[in-house]
């Protein structure tokens, strides 16, 4: 019997075990794969590699073994993925019910077994992990990536009345495969970054990693390939990427938008309508997700979360921690931020050129 894990491994108790579906019991449930479960066999010795958080624009991607998670809400949506084999959403998130046991008494399985998954925001879910490594992209409830994975969505039935998630996303196994790909080390996070906007629906956008320490300048000139002013340029919309640097640079003294605005020689209404067509969110938002990855980056360099809450904008740890659960479903310290000894979470910090994913999705929709 396999239970939930944190991220270190260790299994949480207090909770009702299932085990994974067998080849039969997924047939029962309609399960029909777009990509067969793979064998974690050629992981490197020891297990699964360590859990993997890969940051880009208003977008975190979590690659690990399962977070042991009870039944949560998110103000983010959340593409769940299998990548070693199918993985469950409880029908009923707020019951009890597992395995093959049915619906309030009815003949729907109580868990709806599947490869990919997509969480609407702010929706009750709970997950049960099957074997191996588990991935949750984290897609901003407002901005274009939301709409894009949409179109991918199949009008799924929905057992208890209550739509959960969309099952089984056109296209799975593509995503299977290249996440699966990268978090093997068989390609790297930046290209498989570019890869991904495109599964979304955008363009090719350049990137390029940075360790936590690194300045976001130098990594927004990577990924321009030349000087920040050229890689303004390619933007398509200098005042935005500006603006964009400044969140990256100092999410906390980042001026307001009236200030940006009157900066650039724009009203606040023009300023606030290019940014969202650039970078695919709004403008508060996307500093949220700036101080957000601000924090992740100062804990995994050591900061403790106080210091990295203060330093990143926000009034305590305290305030941070409510804001980060009621973003993403759980606290810091769940996701092994701020805690001891570190090494639990191996942080991606990617830099985007803005305006060439999002500008592109967003002008398509």
């Amino acid at each position: 019997m396999r239970g939930d894990t944190d991220v270190g491994g260790k299994h949480r108790a207090g909770r009702r075990q299932i085990a994974a579906p067998t080849a039969a019991a997924l047939s029962r449930t309609g399960y029909a794969p777009d990509t067969p479960a793979d064998t974690p066999a050629d992981l490197p010795e020891g297990g699964s590699p360590p859990a993997t958080l890969v940051l880009w624009g208003a977008r975190a991607l979590y690659v690990g073994p399962a977070l042991g998670l009870g039944a949560h809400r998110n103000a983010v949506a959340v593409v769940a993925v299998g990548l070693d084999a199918p993985f469950g959403v409880a029908r009923d998130p707020a019951g009890s019910g597992v395995g093959g046991s049915g619906v309030g008494g009815s003949d729907v399985p109580a868990v709806r077994w599947c490869r990919t998954a997509l969480i609407p925001p702010r929706t009750l879910h709970r997950l049960h992990p099957g074997a191996g490594r588990l991935a949750f992209l984290y897609l901003d409830a407002l901005g274009a990536d939301l709409r894009r994975v949409l179109a991918r969505a199949s009008d799924d039935e929905a057992g208890d009345g209550a739509r959960r998630a969309a099952y089984d996303l056109a296209g799975e196994g593509e995503l299977v495969a290249l996440l699966d790909a990268a978090a093997r080390g068989r390609r790297s996070w930046p290209t498989a970054c570019t890869a991904l906007g495109a599964w979304l629906g955008g363009g090719a956008p350049r990137v390029a990693a940075r360790t936590a320490g690194a300045a976001p300048s130098d990594a927004m000139r990577d990924a321009a390939g030349t000087d920040a002013a050229a890689g303004e340029a390619a933007s398509g919309d200098a005042a935005v990427a500006a603006a964009v640097r400044r969140m990256r640079d100092d999410p906390a003294g980042c001026p307001p938008l009236a200030t940006l605005a009157a900066g650039a020689g724009l009203s606040p209404s023009r300023f606030a309508h290019r940014f969202t067509a650039a970078t695919g969110v709004p403008f508060r938002r996307y500093r949220t997700w700036c101080r957000m990855a601000a924090v992740v980056r100062a804990a995994t360099a050591g900061a403790t979360l106080t210091r990295a809450a203060l330093d990143a904008g926000f009034a305590s740890s305290a305030h941070l921690s409510a804001a980060f659960r009621a973003m993403f479903g759980l606290s810091p310290t769940q996701l092994g931020l701020g805690t001891t000894p570190r090494g639990r979470l191996a942080l991606v910090d990617v830099a985007l050129d803005v305006g060439c994913d999002e500008a592109a999705g967003a002008s398509s929709t």
